[in-house]
């Protein structure tokens, strides 16, 4: 059975998941999810502990509990891990990397399930964003969409998000970026980012993110 109150964003790197998934939440006033934030959890882990082996990481963020709260004035996702806040050090293009290659791997997916399955409350509604929500996490969503854009956008896209937060990246390197991600995430044999049967997929290169936001509404709301 469909569930109504559940809507999966999936797609590709920068294509404006996390941009849609948090102006729909706040449109809906439903509980969001950002699984990416707790993958690149994973790839912070694993770069502090300087290791890719996949027990040893799973068993340090299972040792802390794990807040993901969106700062609405901000705009900006906060997250902490345990006590101390880690939302500048996710964003990095270093822990992106290796939270993309550790996505790879079964031990390190299958500890995630329940810490992304937790997070719905039929009672509240939740929209999922990532690459395997309405694949493998929520499959009972009725409302799945699959966003998609140019290399050339995505990268744009990027590197405003990282002068804001300070960094600094030039656009070669980080087309060179998105393409080795790009690379990993759909070639992966475990839970690939391919849309899912039932998704409707948005190529969102011209789109703006108040333009995107009223095409999928218009879609859920008939």
């Amino acid at each position: 059975m469909k569930v109504n109150n559940l809507i999966t964003i999936d797609g590709i790197s920068g294509a404006g998941k996390g941009t849609l998934a948090k102006s729909l939440a706040l449109e809906l006033d439903y509980s969001l999810l950002d699984s990416g934030t707790l993958y690149r959890l994973v790839g912070l882990i694993a770069k502090r502990l300087e290791t890719s082996d996949s027990k040893e990481i799973a068993k340090e963020l299972n040792s802390r509990e794990i807040i993901i709260e969106f700062n609405d004035l901000k705009n900006l996702t906060e997250v902490f891990f345990g006590s101390e806040r880690v939302s500048e050090e996710l964003r990095s293009e270093e822990v992106a990397m290796k939270a993309s290659d550790l996505a790879k791997n079964s031990y390190i997916r299958n500890t995630l399930i329940k810490h992304q399955r937790d997070y719905f409350d039929s009672n509240k509604g939740l929209i999922a964003d990532g690459r395997d929500m309405g694949t493998v996490i929520f499959p009972q969503a009725k409302w799945k969409f699959f966003l998609i854009a140019s290399i050339e956008e995505r990268a744009k896209r990027r590197l405003r998000q990282l002068k804001e937060v300070g960094l600094e990246v030039n656009m070669p390197t980080l087309i060179d970026n998105i393409k080795a991600r790009d690379e990993q995430d759909t070639n992966r044999d475990i839970s690939p980012a391919v849309p899912a049967d039932d998704a409707l997929t948005i190529d969102t290169s011209d789109l703006s993110a108040e333009g995107l936001k009223n095409k999928v509404l218009k879609i859920i709301k008939g």
